[in-house]
């Protein structure tokens, strides 16, 4: 009797454990038939990036500290926050662009980070959240840039988003990561809820820094794997299949996405998404690698259709150069940052002057006197879809 009670305690026990640990881990739809096929062609006739933006604004940054790349930007309570990475600096000024705080510092003691690599803003909550992959923690603060709290993780995630709940989403590749998954969500204080995008078979042997992962630079959470061109959304908590791009005949399989060596040993010749995306309520902004480089688009959202460099956008367009990948958005306009690469394009060349002279002069007198060791400009735009 009692070896049948031993018994049954041990098959309940056993259960329990087995729907536990199944209970953390998320179901993945990966089917491309529900995603939205973008497929990019060439096309003879180039468009001018100059007819589809509209409403540009300048504002220039006034502060001391020497900005020297703006990864991200956020507008929240009329203020930008601002993170440089190679700086490891996240600052705000407000809507006129005088400067106004930094928060945090670099450190090992309580609200320091070792290198500054990602940041999120809790609307609901007003805080401040930044993550320093370095040292795997992430650290709260009040909008102001006190101090409230830290914790860490155990396994390198490379960045990090916030869920409509309130929870956070990790992305890793780290193959010391003791839940072998991509993606981790956890509580507000870091604690593992569940997890999804199982690493292939083998455990993840190599990364892939240019190509994949987690981002939110406007108003969608977006998620890609490495080396792929299949691009999931985060909704109700869940990231279902969005888009899937086509580049051609060069495109990288889908079902090739962790064959690492043949990548490797191919990388010019195929065609696939970078590790970048924004977007706007009406544009999805990204990047792509293309014919031995890497290039950017937009995709209008309600009318399938697109702008991307070099299928219908010249290379060499003025425009597409100068306004480069987008930081942020502030309602439907896109934030990009322009430097020293705005120096070089303007101030080399008597032609490329004149020739947004006359086709922006507003935005040509706002930066014609942009000098090589000025901090860059913020420049937002709107880009609509004439068709």
């Amino acid at each position: 009797m009692r070896k049948k009670i031993q018994n049954y305690i041990f098959i309940c026990f056993s259960f329990f454990i087995i729907n536990s640990c199944s209970s953390k881990s998320e179901k993945q739809d990966t089917t491309t038939e529900k995603a939205k096929l973008i497929r990019l062609k060439e096309s003879d006739k180039k468009e001018n990036l100059n007819d589809y933006i509209s409403n540009i604004e300048v504002l220039k940054l006034q502060t001391d500290i020497n900005i020297v790349k703006i990864s991200k930007v956020v507008f929240f309570n009329d203020n930008y926050y601002i993170l440089d990475k190679k700086i490891s600096k996240l600052l705000v000024f407000n809507k006129e662009g005088q400067f106004l705080r930094k928060i945090g510092s670099r450190g090992q003691g309580p609200g320091e980070y070792t290198k500054l690599s990602e940041f999120e803003i809790d609307k609901k909550n007003n805080l401040l959240l930044l993550f320093s992959r370095s040292d795997s923690k992430l650290l709260k603060f009040d909008l102001q840039g006190n101090f409230i709290s830290s914790f860490r993780l155990k396994n390198y995630p490379d960045c990090f988003v916030l869920s409509s709940s309130g929870n956070y989403i990790f992305y890793t590749t780290f193959n010391n990561n003791p839940e072998q998954y991509s993606i981790i969500y956890t509580d507000t204080e870091g604690t593992p809820i569940k997890y999804a995008f199982p690493f292939p078979e083998g455990g993840m042997n190599v990364g892939v820094g240019f190509s994949g992962g987690l981002h939110r630079q406007g108003f969608s959470n977006y998620f890609t794997e490495m080396t792929a061109s299949l691009v999931y959304e985060l909704e109700k908590g869940i990231f279902v299949p969005k888009y899937q791009f086509d580049f051609g005949k060069s495109t990288w399989k889908e079902k090739d996405r962790y064959k690492f060596s043949m990548f490797y040993k191919n990388i010019i010749k195929f065609s696939y998404l970078g590790n970048y995306y924004c977007d706007t309520e009406k544009v999805l902004a990204f990047s792509f690698f293309y014919n031995r480089g890497f290039r950017r688009g937009f995709y209008f959202k309600k009318t399938g259709n697109y702008l991307a460099a070099p299928y219908n956008i010249s290379l060499k367009d003025l425009l597409y150069r100068l306004l480069y990948l987008p930081v942020g958005v502030k309602d439907n306009k896109f934030i990009s940052s322009i430097g020293s690469g705005l120096f070089n394009i303007l101030a080399n060349s008597k032609d490329n002057r004149d020739s947004l002279k006359k086709m922006r002069p507003d935005f040509y007198n706002a930066i014609k006197d942009f000098k090589e060791e000025d901090n860059p400009y913020l420049v937002l735009y709107e880009i609509k879809d004439k068709k």
